[in-house]
């Protein structure tokens, strides 16, 4: 994997990464620390989601991690 970058590497440069993480991969942002205040970016094409389990999964993440969609 010539693209592949550690998740130190990510945490340093972080202003100037635009990482893409689906819902199922968003805890390692845990390991990432992301910035109190960085932007995140949802975009979905997929079917609706009767539970909204992705939705209350994200806003958890977002709200433990300080970020802002």
């Amino acid at each position: 994997m010539d693209h592949a970058h550690t998740c130190e590497e990510i945490t340093k440069n972080q202003r100037s990464v635009f990482l893409h993480l689906d819902v199922w991969h968003l805890p390692e942002m845990i390991d990432i620390k992301p910035e109190a205040g960085g932007a995140y970016i949802h975009s979905s094409s997929g079917a609706f989601n009767e539970e909204g389990e992705e939705k209350a999964y994200w806003e958890n993440l977002s709200d433990y991690l300080k970020l802002e969609d």
